[in-house]
């Protein structure tokens, strides 16, 4: 989930908060998905928690939020393709809003080891595995793709380390990595998906790809607690998409 739009709660805990599929935004019913992976099926927080405490003990005053959406959309997007980029960006970033050099050599010393840690322990959020498996055995159009950086790694790596890349056909991935919060590759994966724009749900935790989402014409859905007001219907558990989501007849079996 986006960084600041709340942490992802368990199938255990949440409550049953499923809302009809005519309430999704449109006549028409929904009969695909695409998910943005990072925050969704797996919690995204972890890394970026610790690295905001950091920051604020050397100094600097923000908010969580407000921190990670000027990093993202103007140090990230569209210009990581390695970890060295990553953390030249985040250099950059940190100088720019008024570290000192010295303290910045220390930030990354600090982070590197502890991103790799992060990046070794991820897990499948509970409910996500069986619910992909469901909607993937009925047929339902699945796509994946990512609002966040992953430096180093491609999506495709990264649901192989998740161990659900068997549920994606391989081409659904293959154009995965580019950035989501850009309206024409919305359009992209809807046409990818074979179905109108307007079928096509979108999960995310990230509220700038929400927007382009929407604008689109992509129905949007949110998991959990988000504090800003987003169009479309919001769930309390992951497997809650299985009654959004019309089966299309196409039957597969989950890898």
């Amino acid at each position: 989930m986006d960084p600041g739009q709340g942490r992802p709660r368990s199938e255990a805990n949440a409550p049953d908060t499923a809302t009809d599929v005519q309430e999704t935004g449109g006549a028409s019913p929904l009969t695909a998905l695409l998910f943005d992976v990072c925050g969704v099926f797996y919690d995204d927080t972890g890394w970026r928690r610790w690295l905001f405490r950091l920051v604020t003990k050397m100094g600097i005053d923000t908010r969580y939020e407000a921190f990670f959406a000027l990093f993202d959309q103007d140090y990230l997007s569209g210009s990581v393709e390695t970890d060295t980029d990553y953390w030249e960006a985040l250099r950059s970033y940190l100088g720019d809003i008024g570290l000192a050099r010295g303290t910045i050599d220390e930030v990354l010393a600090a982070g590197r080891p502890r991103r790799r840690d992060w990046e070794t322990s991820l897990r499948p959020l509970p409910g996500v595995r069986a619910t992909l498996e469901t909607l993937a055995t009925r047929g339902v159009p699945l796509r994946a793709a990512c609002s966040s950086a992953i430096p180093g790694r491609s999506l495709t790596h990264r649901l192989r380390q998740l161990r659900l890349d068997t549920l994606f056909d391989r081409s659904v991935t293959e154009d995965g990595d580019l950035a989501l919060p850009q309206m024409g590759l919305f359009a992209r994966h809807a046409e990818a998906l074979g179905v109108a724009a307007n079928e096509v749900g979108f999960v995310s935790g990230n509220v700038l790809a929400r927007q382009h989402a929407a604008g689109t014409g992509l129905r949007v859905i949110s998991i959990a607690a988000t504090p800003q007001g987003v169009e479309g219907v919001q769930i309390g558990r992951f497997s809650e998409l299985v009654s959004l989501v019309q089966e299309t007849g196409r039957q597969r079996l989950a890898g």
